[in-house]
Protein backbone atom coordinates (compact mmCIF):
# COMPACT_ATOMS: atom_id res chain seq x y z
CA UNK A 1 0.00 0.00 0.00
CA UNK A 2 1.38 3.42 -0.92
CA UNK A 3 2.72 5.51 1.92
CA UNK A 4 0.18 8.33 1.52
CA UNK A 5 -2.74 5.85 1.78
CA UNK A 6 -1.34 4.38 5.00
CA UNK A 7 -0.93 7.93 6.33
CA UNK A 8 -4.51 8.82 5.39
CA UNK A 9 -5.82 5.70 7.12
CA UNK A 10 -3.83 6.48 10.23
CA UNK A 11 -5.13 10.04 10.32
CA UNK A 12 -8.70 8.83 9.85
CA UNK A 13 -8.29 6.33 12.67
CA UNK A 14 -6.91 9.05 14.97
CA UNK A 15 -9.77 11.37 14.06
CA UNK A 16 -12.34 8.64 14.79
CA UNK A 17 -10.67 7.89 18.11
CA UNK A 18 -10.67 11.56 19.11
CA UNK A 19 -14.31 11.91 18.10
CA UNK A 20 -15.28 8.85 20.14
CA UNK A 21 -13.41 10.10 23.18
CA UNK A 22 -15.06 13.51 22.86
CA UNK A 23 -18.50 11.88 22.61
CA UNK A 24 -17.82 9.79 25.69
CA UNK A 25 -16.60 12.84 27.58
CA UNK A 26 -19.73 14.80 26.59
CA UNK A 27 -21.93 11.90 27.72
CA UNK A 28 -20.14 11.72 31.06
CA UNK A 29 -20.46 15.49 31.52
CA UNK A 30 -24.16 15.33 30.71
CA UNK A 31 -24.74 12.59 33.27
CA UNK A 32 -22.84 14.53 35.90
CA UNK A 33 -24.82 17.71 35.17
CA UNK A 34 -28.08 15.76 35.36
CA UNK A 35 -27.06 14.25 38.71
CA UNK A 36 -26.28 17.74 40.08
CA UNK A 37 -29.65 18.96 38.79
CA UNK A 38 -31.42 16.12 40.62
CA UNK A 39 -29.49 16.98 43.77
CA UNK A 40 -30.73 20.57 43.45
CA UNK A 41 -34.33 19.39 43.13
CA UNK A 42 -33.91 17.28 46.26
CA UNK A 43 -32.54 20.28 48.17
CA UNK A 44 -35.53 22.38 47.10
CA UNK A 45 -37.98 19.72 48.28
CA UNK A 46 -36.17 19.76 51.61
CA UNK A 47 -36.59 23.53 51.91
CA UNK A 48 -33.00 24.57 51.03
CA UNK A 49 -33.72 27.02 48.21
CA UNK A 50 -30.31 28.71 48.27
CA UNK A 51 -28.53 25.34 48.12
CA UNK A 52 -30.74 24.25 45.23
CA UNK A 53 -29.92 27.44 43.29
CA UNK A 54 -26.20 26.76 43.72
CA UNK A 55 -26.61 23.20 42.38
CA UNK A 56 -28.45 24.47 39.32
CA UNK A 57 -25.64 26.95 38.68
CA UNK A 58 -23.14 24.08 38.86
CA UNK A 59 -25.20 22.04 36.40
CA UNK A 60 -25.27 25.00 34.00
CA UNK A 61 -21.51 25.43 34.32
CA UNK A 62 -21.04 21.80 33.21
CA UNK A 63 -23.68 21.70 30.50
CA UNK A 64 -25.89 24.74 29.84
CA UNK A 65 -29.33 23.32 29.09
CA UNK A 66 -32.68 25.08 28.99
CA UNK A 67 -34.16 23.03 31.83
CA UNK A 68 -31.32 23.93 34.21
CA UNK A 69 -31.87 27.62 33.47
CA UNK A 70 -35.59 27.24 34.19
CA UNK A 71 -34.87 25.64 37.55
CA UNK A 72 -32.41 28.42 38.38
CA UNK A 73 -35.00 31.02 37.34
CA UNK A 74 -37.53 29.55 39.75
CA UNK A 75 -35.06 29.36 42.63
CA UNK A 76 -33.94 32.97 42.16
CA UNK A 77 -37.57 34.04 42.17
CA UNK A 78 -38.00 32.20 45.46
CA UNK A 79 -34.93 33.99 46.83
CA UNK A 80 -36.48 37.32 45.81
CA UNK A 81 -33.80 38.02 43.16
CA UNK A 82 -36.29 39.00 40.47
CA UNK A 83 -33.74 40.51 38.06
CA UNK A 84 -31.57 37.39 38.22
CA UNK A 85 -34.64 35.21 37.76
CA UNK A 86 -35.64 37.08 34.59
CA UNK A 87 -32.12 36.72 33.17
CA UNK A 88 -32.21 32.98 33.82
CA UNK A 89 -35.64 32.73 32.19
CA UNK A 90 -34.33 34.60 29.15
CA UNK A 91 -31.50 32.10 28.86
CA UNK A 92 -34.02 29.28 28.57
CA UNK A 93 -35.01 30.54 25.11
CA UNK A 94 -31.36 30.75 24.04
CA UNK A 95 -30.79 27.02 24.64
CA UNK A 96 -33.35 25.33 22.38
CA UNK A 97 -36.15 24.53 24.87
CA UNK A 98 -39.02 22.18 24.09
CA UNK A 99 -42.38 23.79 23.31
CA UNK A 100 -43.90 22.92 26.70
CA UNK A 101 -40.88 24.38 28.50
CA UNK A 102 -41.19 27.55 26.40
CA UNK A 103 -44.79 27.98 27.52
CA UNK A 104 -43.91 27.20 31.12
CA UNK A 105 -41.06 29.71 31.09
CA UNK A 106 -43.27 32.40 29.56
CA UNK A 107 -45.82 32.00 32.35
CA UNK A 108 -43.10 32.16 35.01
CA UNK A 109 -41.47 35.25 33.47
CA UNK A 110 -44.85 37.01 33.21
CA UNK A 111 -45.53 36.34 36.89
CA UNK A 112 -42.08 37.65 37.86
CA UNK A 113 -42.49 40.83 35.81
CA UNK A 114 -45.93 41.43 37.33
CA UNK A 115 -44.49 41.01 40.83
CA UNK A 116 -41.60 43.34 39.99
CA UNK A 117 -43.94 45.98 38.56
CA UNK A 118 -46.16 45.77 41.64
CA UNK A 119 -43.18 46.29 43.95
CA UNK A 120 -41.94 49.25 41.92
CA UNK A 121 -45.40 50.78 42.09
CA UNK A 122 -45.60 50.28 45.85
CA UNK A 123 -42.15 51.74 46.57
CA UNK A 124 -41.94 55.52 47.19
CA UNK A 125 -40.25 57.62 44.56
CA UNK A 126 -36.59 58.34 45.11
CA UNK A 127 -35.83 61.83 46.47
CA UNK A 128 -34.12 64.23 44.08
CA UNK A 129 -30.34 64.29 44.28
CA UNK A 130 -28.80 67.11 46.34
CA UNK A 131 -27.56 70.15 44.42
CA UNK A 132 -23.97 69.94 43.25
CA UNK A 133 -21.71 72.77 44.38
CA UNK A 134 -20.18 74.86 41.61
CA UNK A 135 -16.50 74.19 40.95
CA UNK A 136 -14.11 75.30 38.20
CA UNK A 137 -14.78 71.95 36.48
CA UNK A 138 -18.51 71.94 37.21
CA UNK A 139 -20.09 75.43 36.67
CA UNK A 140 -23.46 76.11 38.26
CA UNK A 141 -26.56 76.23 35.99
CA UNK A 142 -28.12 79.62 35.31
CA UNK A 143 -31.85 80.40 35.43
CA UNK A 144 -32.35 79.82 31.71
CA UNK A 145 -30.97 76.32 31.88
CA UNK A 146 -27.47 77.08 30.60
CA UNK A 147 -24.32 77.40 32.66
CA UNK A 148 -22.69 80.41 34.21
CA UNK A 149 -19.00 80.43 33.82
CA UNK A 150 -17.03 80.87 37.00
CA UNK A 151 -15.58 84.38 37.27
CA UNK A 152 -11.92 84.57 36.42
CA UNK A 153 -9.75 84.19 39.47
CA UNK A 154 -7.94 87.37 40.38
CA UNK A 155 -4.21 87.23 40.65
CA UNK A 156 -3.16 86.42 44.19
CA UNK A 157 -0.98 88.85 46.08
CA UNK A 158 2.62 88.18 45.36
CA UNK A 159 3.65 88.39 48.98
CA UNK A 160 1.16 86.42 51.13
CA UNK A 161 -1.50 84.07 49.69
CA UNK A 162 -0.34 81.30 47.36
CA UNK A 163 -2.46 80.60 44.26
CA UNK A 164 -5.43 78.22 44.69
CA UNK A 165 -4.86 74.93 42.97
CA UNK A 166 -8.08 73.48 41.54
CA UNK A 167 -8.87 70.00 42.87
CA UNK A 168 -9.32 67.51 40.03
CA UNK A 169 -12.80 65.97 39.82
CA UNK A 170 -13.33 62.71 41.65
CA UNK A 171 -13.91 59.88 39.23
CA UNK A 172 -16.43 57.28 40.52
CA UNK A 173 -15.13 53.78 40.25
CA UNK A 174 -17.23 50.63 40.18
CA UNK A 175 -16.70 48.13 42.99
CA UNK A 176 -14.30 45.37 42.20
CA UNK A 177 -15.89 42.20 40.88
CA UNK A 178 -14.72 38.87 42.21
CA UNK A 179 -14.01 36.72 39.22
CA UNK A 180 -14.66 33.02 39.31
CA UNK A 181 -11.84 30.72 38.35
CA UNK A 182 -14.31 28.51 36.54
CA UNK A 183 -15.30 29.61 33.06
CA UNK A 184 -19.03 30.15 33.05
CA UNK A 185 -21.16 29.86 29.92
CA UNK A 186 -23.00 33.18 30.32
CA UNK A 187 -23.46 36.15 32.64
CA UNK A 188 -26.27 34.51 34.62
CA UNK A 189 -23.79 32.20 36.33
CA UNK A 190 -21.54 35.08 37.34
CA UNK A 191 -24.16 36.54 39.64
CA UNK A 192 -23.35 36.16 43.33
CA UNK A 193 -25.77 34.27 45.51
CA UNK A 194 -28.69 36.31 46.79
CA UNK A 195 -28.33 37.73 50.28
CA UNK A 196 -30.45 35.27 52.22
CA UNK A 197 -31.06 37.76 55.04
CA UNK A 198 -33.04 39.99 52.68
CA UNK A 199 -35.10 37.15 51.22
CA UNK A 200 -37.99 35.27 52.76
CA UNK A 201 -36.90 32.19 54.72
CA UNK A 202 -37.57 28.96 52.77
CA UNK A 203 -39.84 27.81 55.61
CA UNK A 204 -42.15 30.77 54.85
CA UNK A 205 -42.08 30.22 51.11
CA UNK A 206 -45.75 29.65 50.32
CA UNK A 207 -48.94 31.56 49.54
CA UNK A 208 -51.64 29.54 51.31
CA UNK A 209 -52.17 26.18 52.96
CA UNK A 210 -54.82 23.63 53.95
CA UNK A 211 -54.52 21.59 57.13
CA UNK A 212 -56.18 19.14 59.48
CA UNK A 213 -55.69 18.49 63.20
CA UNK A 214 -56.95 15.54 65.22
CA UNK A 215 -56.51 14.72 68.89
CA UNK A 216 -57.89 14.37 72.39
CA UNK A 217 -59.54 17.01 74.54
CA UNK A 218 -60.26 17.69 78.19
CA UNK A 219 -63.18 19.70 79.57
CA UNK A 220 -61.91 22.44 81.89
CA UNK A 221 -65.05 23.78 83.54
CA UNK A 222 -67.55 24.00 80.71
CA UNK A 223 -71.11 23.17 81.74
CA UNK A 224 -72.52 21.37 84.75
CA UNK A 225 -71.80 17.66 85.14
CA UNK A 226 -70.49 17.49 81.56
CA UNK A 227 -68.19 14.66 80.46
CA UNK A 228 -64.52 15.48 81.08
CA UNK A 229 -62.73 13.62 78.27
CA UNK A 230 -63.36 13.67 74.53
CA UNK A 231 -61.78 14.34 71.16
CA UNK A 232 -62.23 16.10 67.89
CA UNK A 233 -60.98 17.37 64.58
CA UNK A 234 -60.13 20.80 63.19
CA UNK A 235 -59.85 21.97 59.58
CA UNK A 236 -57.73 25.03 58.77
CA UNK A 237 -57.07 27.31 55.81
CA UNK A 238 -54.06 29.64 56.06
CA UNK A 239 -52.94 32.64 54.02
CA UNK A 240 -49.40 33.93 54.51
CA UNK A 241 -49.65 37.74 54.61
CA UNK A 242 -45.93 38.50 55.04
CA UNK A 243 -43.28 35.90 54.10
CA UNK A 244 -40.57 38.04 55.69
CA UNK A 245 -42.16 38.28 59.15
CA UNK A 246 -44.07 34.99 58.98
CA UNK A 247 -47.38 36.71 59.79
CA UNK A 248 -50.57 35.22 58.39
CA UNK A 249 -54.32 34.73 58.75
CA UNK A 250 -56.31 31.55 59.37
CA UNK A 251 -59.89 30.41 59.07
CA UNK A 252 -60.88 27.31 61.01
CA UNK A 253 -63.75 24.89 61.54
CA UNK A 254 -63.49 22.68 64.63
CA UNK A 255 -65.72 20.02 66.13
CA UNK A 256 -65.40 18.31 69.53
CA UNK A 257 -67.39 15.46 71.03
CA UNK A 258 -67.63 14.32 74.66
CA UNK A 259 -69.42 11.06 75.38
CA UNK A 260 -69.51 9.18 78.68
CA UNK A 261 -67.74 5.86 78.71
CA UNK A 262 -69.70 2.68 79.27
CA UNK A 263 -71.05 2.87 82.79
CA UNK A 264 -69.48 6.29 83.25
CA UNK A 265 -71.11 9.43 84.55
CA UNK A 266 -71.46 12.81 82.94
CA UNK A 267 -73.62 14.60 80.43
CA UNK A 268 -72.78 14.11 76.74
CA UNK A 269 -72.17 17.28 74.76
CA UNK A 270 -70.65 18.49 71.46
CA UNK A 271 -69.19 21.79 70.27
CA UNK A 272 -68.71 23.31 66.82
CA UNK A 273 -66.51 26.37 66.28
CA UNK A 274 -66.26 28.61 63.21
CA UNK A 275 -63.70 31.40 63.46
CA UNK A 276 -60.70 33.33 62.30
CA UNK A 277 -57.21 33.82 63.73
CA UNK A 278 -53.80 35.30 63.14
CA UNK A 279 -50.56 33.33 63.36
CA UNK A 280 -46.85 34.00 63.40
CA UNK A 281 -44.11 31.63 62.22
CA UNK A 282 -40.99 31.85 64.39
CA UNK A 283 -38.04 29.86 63.06
CA UNK A 284 -36.24 27.77 65.69
CA UNK A 285 -33.93 25.84 63.33
CA UNK A 286 -33.61 25.01 59.65
CA UNK A 287 -36.84 22.99 59.47
CA UNK A 288 -38.48 23.65 62.83
CA UNK A 289 -41.01 26.44 63.43
CA UNK A 290 -42.85 27.60 66.52
CA UNK A 291 -46.21 29.05 65.50
CA UNK A 292 -48.47 30.79 68.02
CA UNK A 293 -52.10 31.27 66.92
CA UNK A 294 -54.73 33.57 68.46
CA UNK A 295 -58.31 33.72 67.23
CA UNK A 296 -62.00 34.23 67.97
CA UNK A 297 -65.03 32.16 66.98
CA UNK A 298 -68.75 31.63 67.09
CA UNK A 299 -69.59 28.37 68.84
CA UNK A 300 -72.57 26.08 69.05
CA UNK A 301 -72.87 23.77 72.08
CA UNK A 302 -75.20 20.81 71.83
CA UNK A 303 -76.25 19.13 75.07
CA UNK A 304 -76.89 15.41 74.64
CA UNK A 305 -76.44 13.76 71.26
CA UNK A 306 -76.31 15.72 68.02
CA UNK A 307 -80.10 16.10 68.05
CA UNK A 308 -80.12 17.55 71.58
CA UNK A 309 -80.66 21.10 72.75
CA UNK A 310 -78.37 23.67 71.19
CA UNK A 311 -76.92 26.89 72.56
CA UNK A 312 -74.79 29.53 70.86
CA UNK A 313 -71.99 31.59 72.30
CA UNK A 314 -68.83 33.46 71.44
CA UNK A 315 -65.32 32.34 72.33
CA UNK A 316 -61.57 32.61 71.84
CA UNK A 317 -58.92 30.16 70.74
CA UNK A 318 -55.19 30.00 71.46
CA UNK A 319 -52.67 27.56 70.04
CA UNK A 320 -48.92 27.02 70.20
CA UNK A 321 -47.79 24.69 67.41
CA UNK A 322 -44.40 23.08 66.99
CA UNK A 323 -44.02 22.44 63.25
CA UNK A 324 -41.59 20.40 61.17
CA UNK A 325 -41.36 21.64 57.56
CA UNK A 326 -40.42 19.28 54.72
CA UNK A 327 -40.94 21.18 51.47
CA UNK A 328 -44.72 21.71 51.04
CA UNK A 329 -45.48 19.20 53.84
CA UNK A 330 -45.80 20.39 57.44
CA UNK A 331 -46.29 18.10 60.46
CA UNK A 332 -47.23 19.62 63.79
CA UNK A 333 -48.10 19.08 67.43
CA UNK A 334 -50.02 21.72 69.35
CA UNK A 335 -51.85 22.35 72.61
CA UNK A 336 -55.10 24.20 71.83
CA UNK A 337 -57.16 26.12 74.36
CA UNK A 338 -60.74 27.16 73.53
CA UNK A 339 -62.58 29.46 75.92
CA UNK A 340 -66.37 29.94 75.74
CA UNK A 341 -68.30 32.92 77.08
CA UNK A 342 -71.67 32.40 78.79
CA UNK A 343 -74.37 31.32 76.34
CA UNK A 344 -77.29 33.65 75.72
CA UNK A 345 -80.66 32.34 76.91
CA UNK A 346 -82.89 30.78 74.26
CA UNK A 347 -80.60 31.79 71.38
CA UNK A 348 -81.77 28.78 69.40
CA UNK A 349 -85.15 28.37 71.11
CA UNK A 350 -83.83 25.71 73.45
CA UNK A 351 -86.49 24.32 75.77
CA UNK A 352 -84.22 24.77 78.77
CA UNK A 353 -82.34 27.85 79.87
CA UNK A 354 -78.49 27.78 79.60
CA UNK A 355 -78.29 27.90 83.40
CA UNK A 356 -79.93 24.47 83.52
CA UNK A 357 -76.71 23.00 82.12
CA UNK A 358 -74.29 25.48 83.66
CA UNK A 359 -73.82 27.29 80.36
CA UNK A 360 -74.60 30.65 81.96
CA UNK A 361 -70.97 30.64 83.05
CA UNK A 362 -67.87 30.52 80.91
CA UNK A 363 -65.68 27.49 80.52
CA UNK A 364 -62.75 26.12 78.56
CA UNK A 365 -61.61 23.02 76.69
CA UNK A 366 -57.95 22.05 76.37
CA UNK A 367 -57.02 19.86 73.40
CA UNK A 368 -53.79 18.36 72.09
CA UNK A 369 -53.68 17.93 68.34
CA UNK A 370 -51.46 16.24 65.78
CA UNK A 371 -51.64 18.05 62.46
CA UNK A 372 -50.73 17.86 58.79
CA UNK A 373 -50.69 20.87 56.45
CA UNK A 374 -50.00 21.10 52.73
CA UNK A 375 -48.66 24.39 51.40
CA UNK A 376 -49.32 25.91 47.98
CA UNK A 377 -47.01 28.46 46.33
CA UNK A 378 -49.73 29.76 44.03
CA UNK A 379 -53.37 30.69 44.48
CA UNK A 380 -54.04 28.42 41.50
CA UNK A 381 -54.12 24.82 42.68
CA UNK A 382 -50.90 23.03 41.78
CA UNK A 383 -47.24 23.89 42.12
CA UNK A 384 -44.38 24.59 39.72
CA UNK A 385 -42.67 21.35 38.76
CA UNK A 386 -38.92 21.62 38.31
CA UNK A 387 -37.35 20.21 35.18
Amino acid sequence: MPYYLRLARSLAACAYLLFSMSALADEATGKKADAINEAGKALYKGGDVAGAAQRFREAIALQPEARYYFNLCYMLEKLDDLDGALEACDEVYAHDPASDLKAKTGQRAAAIRANKKKRQGDSPSSPPPPPVAATPTNPAPDVAGGTTSAPPASAPPATTTPPVVATPPVVATAPATIESSTAMPNPVNLQPATNIESAAPPQNDYKWALGVQIGGASNKGLGKSFVKDGGGVSLTADILLSPYSGLGGRGYLAGLGFKPKAGGAGQEFHTVEVGGAIFWHRQLSKNILLTPVVGAHLAEITVGDLTGQRYSTFGFRGELALQWVAGPHVFSFAPILSYYLPATSDVLDAAEAPSTHGLDKGGAILAFGLGYTYRFDSFILGTVVLE
